[in-house]
């Protein structure tokens, strides 16, 4: 974590001098950019390491390892492009953002360690995780909203003229789902495609707005619920898998030298209730 946490703050000074244009004293560039290539050489070894030891198919049955390949890769291709292409290169703006999408993912998980971070992590990674079947129909409903108003006419915001026709109108439709209304595309179309375009924002905002959006508040509240409830022992597990992948890194010989280190012990975790059915059933049995 203390090697991330250099790593962010290396990759913000970079940020400030090349995009930013401002001066640091005794920081140039270059020098900021052989010092994230010296971040990235500890995950390197420590994945190196974790694919060696865990095997090819092991290791990349977790979604966090490709998180991390990703963060790895990406580091070092973003030195390159941003070397040889320039840090005001299309390729070397989007490498930067991604990394930093990555770096905050990473950020989250390495806040895993402390027990009161870890509370708030794992409600936001277990949330996450139940709502990906919602998320995809909510989805589908937006692209094809977005169809719909493209049939009646292009949007003529000025925030739209660089992107995709589609693109605009389909990011029209998420604008108006989550309550932000603009009704500019009605001064350039006829009389009878404004009729038909207030029928279908009557369809986006019911179906999306008052529906859609609700309703995902309403599973994001009771998935938390849900989630605080067993929040204890999903901390634990969480706990436990960092144990774990810890464990990994050192063979059995020196784990049995470290006791103190590495004790052997094994939880045996009962719910309350199902040991009182266990009792009564074997009382009525007797």
């Amino acid at each position: 974590m203390a090697v991330h946490l250099l790593y962010i703050v290396t990759l913000t000074f970079y940020i400030k001098v090349a995009y930013l244009g401002e001066e640091i004293e005794g920081l140039r560039a270059g020098a900021l950019l052989i010092g994230i290539a010296l971040c990235l050489l500890y995950p390197l070894l420590y994945d190196g390491k974790q694919f060696v030891r865990q095997g090819p198919r092991s290791y990349l049955r977790s979604i966090w390892n490709y998180v991390d390949l990703l963060h790895i890769l990406g580091g070092y291709a973003n030195i390159g492009t941003q070397l040889y292409l320039g840090p005001a290169h299309i390729v070397s703006q989007s490498l930067v953002v991604l990394l930093l999408f990555l770096m905050l993912f990473k950020l989250f998980f390495f806040l895993r360690i402390y027990r009161r971070m870890s509370v708030i992590t794992t409600m936001i990674i277990q949330t996450i995780f139940d709502l990906k079947v919602f998320l995809v129909f909510y989805s589908l409903l937006v692209l094809f909203f977005g169809a719909m108003v493209n049939v009646i006419g292009e949007n003529p915001q000025p925030e739209y003229r660089k992107l995709n026709r589609y693109v605009a109108g389909v990011l029209s439709c998420l604008r108006i789902t989550l309550q932000d209304f603009d009704f500019t595309i009605l001064g350039f179309l006829d009389e009878d495609e404004a009729r038909l375009y207030w029928v279908v924002w009557l369809a986006i905002f019911y179906l999306g707005c008052l529906i859609f959006s609700n309703f995902i508040i309403a599973e994001v509240l009771s998935t938390y619920e849900n989630v605080k409830k067993d929040i204890g022992s999903l901390i634990y597990k969480e706990r436990a898998m960092m144990v774990k992948e810890v464990e990994e890194f050192y063979s059995e010989e020196v784990m049995a030298n470290r006791p103190e280190t590495f004790p052997l012990y094994v939880v045996v975790r009962e719910l309350e209730s199902e040991s009182i059915n266990i009792e009564q059933s074997t009382h009525e049995i007797d």
